[in-house]
């Protein structure tokens, strides 16, 4: 149901954010395969507030399960997509650590 969502609605996302924590927390591999699969759907509509959730679902990520590993990787992979804007910062700031024009040094070597 979330899936169809065509626009964010936050009442909705309280209420699917609440159920998914919860089911991250279940013994039933399917209960927390599904709670990881509505965290990486709502983070494709409101990625700031999935990153304190980021943390849970890393520690997941170690889980024996390959459907956990799997839906902890999506997740992972819709947040970074979310940001991929702001991949610039992180290249200005790598520049400023090497010292400034290491990435031009490089290049040219």
């Amino acid at each position: 149901m979330l899936q169809q969502e065509t626009n964010f609605n936050e009442q909705w996302f309280d209420v699917f954010l609440y159920y998914a924590l919860i089911g991250l927390s279940n013994t039933r591999v399917n209960i927390r395969v599904y709670s990881l699969n509505i965290l990486s759907t709502i983070a494709k509509h409101n990625p700031e507030a999935m990153l304190e959730v980021a943390e849970q679902v890393s520690g997941l990520a170690d889980e024996q399960f390959w459907e956990i590993k799997t839906q902890s990787l999506e997740f992972a992979t819709t947040i970074l997509n979310q940001y991929r804007s702001h991949s610039h910062l992180m290249a200005v700031k790598d520049d400023i650590k090497l010292g400034g024009g290491a990435g031009a040094k490089a290049s040219s070597s």
